[in-house]
Order: structure tokens, then C-alpha cells, then sequence
């Protein structure tokens, strides 16, 4: 039989006393007598305390023989009955006072109700049943101090550290969380032993609560005491700005941006003159120094920034004294390596990687012998320099940077320059005799102009198509003759200028020379007509302008005169007088009394065998003129061809 109370109110060391009981089997003898029990509580009634329970068996009778014990647990809030699992200590005579220890009180007995069971056994097999009962409760862990300790710097970027690890309690917790908060707000910001403050911290006043748990154990809850307020966080500087120590004025330079930890949001940058003077406008990691730096050492201050931190000064090293820039060549200037007198050379402009100000020229001699005012990227020379090779020297300007000379190539030697522009002369003039032929050489046409021109006409014919030069005929004129009857001529003519050399070209040849001729009107060699009839004849190859005289022979008969036109031709037109009679007759053309040419008339009296002739005076020669004129002009595209050079 077990029965069971509990006490309205309990202390954290609660005590449930012992209640007696006796059971006799039906087959066995009893005992007589009571057992009398007495409970004995150990220091407190919780995990890791002691609990015991003492019988007191002496009044039984018979004696008890022998005993046994059992230990049971239950929740408070009921369940299953189980064994007990802690210690359990016996001593003691049964027929004494017996003691049931529980020591220490295990864990697993937290919140339950131990029942102790003593069963007395006589020597007749008579039994007897005590029992007790104990309540358990957890117990309570103790902190080391009544503040959790907490260990960092209070600013942002820092990280704060509760210090109440587990042997910072007693008996030492099983486990210890952390908890955060923000004391205005009561709001939790973090959990964990550390908490890493961020900007979001800033001016934050912070603690930290610590939960400590022991199985069997009450947990336990010490807060920190406030930290903060939390403040702006300090930047770490890992390297320092740098500059070259190598500066010139118009290069720009580029300082190295600082490193901190943790990284800056922005770097802002000003430039110092060694002496502290801040440079105006210099506000970026690069600066090109100008003139007015000549010779000035720099250096440059970085400011780091970050949100919620504190600004990071940090000064550069110090350059070398600012010097004038070297400018750095891409291209020398070239000229061209032919040169002549009169023709122009200009040398290409030197490039530099960067553009100079201005750039001066000088010529020179290959000797090094400058040329007086030959100071411009274009020079000409002149026959003084005949036979030297040039060159020319530049010299770049630039402000703030050092003056760099650069010199050309070589010319070949000055030499005679040459005529560019040459026309082909070309023959003017009837080629009748008694005329003039002149040569034109088209002077203002000539590259560069001609000072003057020498001649040698030559004379070519079918059978000479090649011609030879005619002795003395050495002027721009030459007035052919009756040797040359049949003949055409051409011209070479020689330009001659100053340091020029000279150029020798042949002209278009000129026309076939041809001796005086006429015919009939139709072309015929006999001139037919009647009685007081027309009298036409067509004259060629006369003098120009020149008055010839008519006359029909035998018995002269004055017909009257023609001048020859400026193609040195006439027609003859005119009325027979009644005095000629039908016959055959001889028209006889003079000049200045002398018989240059005949042809026979034919006089008749029959008007029905009068030959009509055309009033347009017929055609201009005989067939035989006209293809001698081909030939003429075949043999002068080969002299032509031959005679024009450059010499």
C-alpha cells in the first residue's frame, strides 16, 4: 500500500515526508508490532544533494530476518512509474534502524517524486512492506559575479565579447547563450558570445544577457552591465600613398591610392610644395606639374573615408625636385634624297609623343657649314650649293620641357635641276618659196622659264625621211628655196637656263615645200575655151601677196595680173579678147618680167565643143601633191620621235 502527500507550499529545498504501511500475505504469518519510520532530509532536496530515509525496525516481532529496497520515480505531473536510476546506499541492521541514501540525487530525479520501498522479511517467511517519499527539484546554477563581464572596444568596426563561459558558473553550466540588445530601444540586435558592432551601432548603448543551463539545473540569467555609447570606428592603415620620385614639369603623376582596413568608401587627395604649400586645384590622385613647380619636391596627403568611421590622414613620400620634361622623339624629320637647284625641299615636321609649342629649321651644308637664312621647313637650292649634299636640324620647343635638335637625312648632291615643263615647238609659214618659216617654242609654257633658245633646222624628204640639218639654219627662221621643192623641214630646239640643264626637242614638221603650178579649172593641163571666151586657170604655190602678170602667147597679149593669196594661190578668170583667134595659144604667168609658168590654151571658134568649166575654180592640185603629202607626214612622226629628248 503507498500513499502520498505533498506539502501546499515548498522552499527550493522542499521535503515530503514518509507515510508506514503494512502487508501481510495470506499465506504467510505476520509480523506483530509497528514499524515506526523516520525520514531524514539532507541538505536540500534537489539535483546533487542527498536524500535519505531511515526505518526503524526493532519493535517488529519475530525480527525481521532480512530486507530489501526498491527506489521508484514519477513526474510531478504524473506518468509512468519508473526505476530510479541514481545511487542508492543500504546500511544498517533490520531489526534496527535501516537508512536508504540517494547520493548525490541523479539528474533524471528533477521535478519527480522518489518513492523508497522497504519489504522486511522474518524467518517464517513473514513480510512487511515500509515505504517513503521524496520530492526533487532543480536546483540552482550560480554566477561568478553579478555582472556579465564583457571584453572590446565600444566603437564601430569593434567587436565586443561576453566573458561568462561556462566555468564562469556553479557547478559549471552545460551550455551558456548570449543575447544583445539595444538598452534605449529594449530591442535585440545580436546573439552569440562576440557581436561585431557596424555603423548601424553607432551611439548605441548596448549589454549583453547570458543564459546559463545544467540538466537537473535551473537555468540561470546574469545581464552585463551597459557598454557604450558606441563609437565612430578607427580606420587601419595597411600602406601609405606613393609617389615617383621622378616628376618633370607637363608629366603628369599618379599617386597610389592609400589601403586601409576596412576599406575606404572614398579617398579625397590634396598636393603639397615640400614646404607645405597646398597647390591649388591639385584635388585628385594625379597632378602635372607646370613651370611654376620648376624645381619643387612634392607630396601628397590622402584623406580615407567611411561611413560611420573616423577619417585616415596619411601623407605620401616626397618626390625629387621637379625638372624640365624630356620629350621623347617618335619620327626625325626626312628631306628627299634628290636635290636640284631651283626645286624645292621640305623636310617633314619631327613628331614627339607629345606635340612640342613650336618647331625652328636650319639647313645645312654636309660639312656643317650652316646656310645663311635657310631657316624654314622648305628651302631651295641655289647653284652655290652644286655638288653638296644638305641635311636640316629641328629644334623642338616646348614649354616646361628641355629643347630637343634632331637632324634629317642627307640629300643626294645638289644637281642642275631639269626643265618640268617642255612643249613641243611647232612650225609656222606657208613652205611656199619666197615665204619665211618660223619656229615657235611656245616660251611661256616652258618649266622653269627658258632664258633662251638655240635652233638647227633640218630637211627631210621621201627619200631622207630622217633628214640632215641644214648648214647655218641656226635661227628661229629659216625661208626655203628651190632646192628644197619637194622637201619638208623640223626644228630642234635647245632650252638653256641658269643651273638648268639643258633641253633639246624637236618640233612638228612643217609642210612639203612646193614649186608654182596651175592647171585648168577642171584640173587638166590643157586649157580648153572658144573664141571670146573664159579663160580659167587655178595658180598654186606663188609667193604670198606677191603680183603676177598674164600674158597669151605668141603674139603677146597683156591679160592683166593676180596676186597670189596668202595660201599662195590665184585664179585666173577673165574674157579673151576678140583679138584672140581660134588656135592653140600659151598662157604665160611672170613675175617681174620673167616667165615662172605656162600652160597650153585651145581656142576654138565652135561654141558646141566649149568645155563648161566650174566657177568655184576646181580642185586644189594635181593627185600627185596629195599623196606625196602622206609621205611627208610619216617621215616627220619618225623624226619626231628621234629628234625629241631630254638631254
Amino acid at each position: 500500500m503507498s500513499r502520498r502527500l505533498r506539502t501546499a507550499a515548498l522552499t527550493a529545498f522542499a521535503v515530503l515526508l514518509a507515510t508506514v504501511g503494512t502487508a501481510v500475505p495470506a499465506s504467510a504469518a505476520t509480523f506483530s508490532g509497528v514499524v515506526i519510520t523516520t525520514v531524514t532530509i539532507g541538505p536540500a532536496l534537489t539535483v546533487g544533494g542527498t536524500g535519505q530515509v531511515a526505518f526503524d525496525a526493532s519493535t517488529l516481532s519475530p525480527a525481521a530476518a532480512s530486507m530489501s529496497v526498491t527506489v521508484t520515480q514519477q513526474p510531478l505531473t504524473g506518468g509512468a512509474i519508473l526505476p530510479y536510476l541514481g545511487s542508492v546506499v543500504t546500511s544498517g541492521v533490520p531489526t534496527l534502524s535501516p537508512t536508504i541514501t540517494l547520493s548525490p540525487i541523479d539528474a533524471s530525479a528533477v521535478d519527480s517524486y522518489l518513492m523508497i520501498t522497504a519489504t522486511f522479511t522474518g524467518s517464517s517467511g513473514e513480510l512487511y512492506v515500509a515505504t517513503g517519499q521524496l520530492t526533487v527539484t532543480a536546483a540552482t546554477l550560480s554566477a561568478s559575479g553579478s555582472a556579465v563581464p564583457v571584453s572590446g572596444t565600444a566603437r564601430v568596426g569593434g567587436t565586443l565579447t561576453a566573458d561568462a563561459g561556462t566555468s564562469w558558473w556553479s557547478p559549471a553550466a552545460d551550455t551558456v547563450s548570449y543575447t544583445w540588445w539595444d538598452a534605449e530601444l529594449g530591442t535585440q540586435i545580436g546573439t552569440g558570445a562576440s557581436y561585431a558592432l557596424t555603423a548601424a551601432d553607432l551611439d548605441r548603448v548596448v549589454y549583453v544577457e547570458a543564459v546559463a543551463t545544467r540538466a537537473g539545473y535551473a537555468s540561470s540569467t546574469v545581464a552585463s552591465s551597459f557598454v557604450g555609447r558606441v563609437g565612430a570606428g578607427e580606420l587601419t592603415l595597411v600602406s601609405a600613398p606613393q609617389i615617383a620620385s621622378s616628376v618633370s614639369v607637363g608629366e603628369a603623376v599618379t599617386a597610389t591610392a592609400p589601403e586601409v582596413t576596412p576599406a575606404a568608401d572614398s579617398i579625397d587627395y590634396q598636393w603639397y610644395l615640400q614646404d607645405g604649400t597646398a597647390i591649388d586645384g591639385a584635388t585628385s590622385a594625379t597632378y602635372t606639374p607646370g613651370s611654376a613647380q620648376l624645381g619643387e619636391s612634392l607630396y601628397v596627403v590622402a584623406t580615407a573615408h567611411r561611413a560611420s568611421y573616423q577619417d585616415y590622414v596619411s601623407a605620401s613620400n616626397l618626390s625629387g625636385a621637379v625638372a624640365l620634361a624630356q620629350q621623347t622623339l617618335t619620327a626625325a624629320p626626312t628631306v628627299s634624297s634628290s636635290a636640284s637647284v631651283g626645286v624645292a625641299l621640305t623636310a617633314t615636321a619631327p613628331t614627339f609623343a607629345v606635340a612640342p609649342d613650336s618647331i625652328g629649321y636650319q639647313w645645312y651644308l654636309d660639312d656643317g657649314t650652316p646656310i645663311d637664312g635657310a631657316t624654314s621647313a622648305t628651302y631651295v637650292p641655289t647653284s652655290a650649293e652644286i655638288g653638296s649634299q644638305l641635311y636640316v636640324v629641328a629644334t623642338a620647343e616646348r614649354a616646361g620641357a628641355q629643347t630637343y635638335q634632331v637632324a634629317s637625312n642627307l640629300t643626294g648632291a645638289v644637281a642642275l635641276r631639269s626643265f618640268t615643263s617642255a612643249p613641243t615647238p611647232t612650225i609656222t609659214g606657208t613652205a611656199l618659196l619666197g615665204t619665211v618659216l618660223t619656229v615657235d617654242v611656245h616660251a611661256d609654257e616652258w618649266a622653269p622659264a627658258a632664258q633662251s633658245f638655240t635652233y638647227q633646222w633640218f630637211r627631210a624628204s621621201e627619200s631622207d625621211t630622217v633628214g640632215q640639218a641644214i648648214d647655218g639654219a641656226t635661227s628661229a627662221s629659216y625661208a626655203p628655196t628651190a632646192a628644197d621643192a619637194g622637201s619638208w623641214f623640223f626644228v630642234e630646239v635647245t632650252a638653256h637656263a641658269a643651273s638648268t640643264t639643258s633641253y633639246v626637242i624637236g618640233s612638228a614638221p612643217s609642210r612639203t615645200v612646193q614649186l608654182p603650178w596651175l592647171a585648168a579649172a577642171d584640173g587638166s593641163d590643157q586649157v580648153e575655151t572658144v573664141v571670146g571666151g573664159q579663160l580659167k586657170v587655178q595658180l598654186h604655190a606663188l609667193t604670198p601677196g606677191v603680183e603676177y602678170q598674164l600674158e597669151l602667147h605668141s603674139d603677146p597679149v597683156s591679160l592683166g595680173s593676180v596676186t597670189a593669196g596668202a595660201d599662195g594661190s590665184a585664179l585666173v578668170d577673165v574674157t579673151l579678147p576678140g583679138s584672140v583667134t581660134a588656135g592653140t595659144h600659151t598662157l604665160v604667168v611672170l613675175r617681174d618680167g620673167v616667165s615662172v609658168l605656162e600652160i597650153q590654151v585651145v581656142v576654138t571658134a565652135d561654141s558646141a565643143t566649149t568645155t563648161t568649166l566650174a566657177s568655184t575654180g576646181g580642185t586644189l592640185g594635181p593627185g600627185t601633191a596629195a599623196a606625196g603629202a602622206l609621205l611627208v607626214l610619216g617621215a616627220w612622226l619618225v623624226a619626231l620621235r628621234r629628234r625629241s629628248r631630254l638631254a
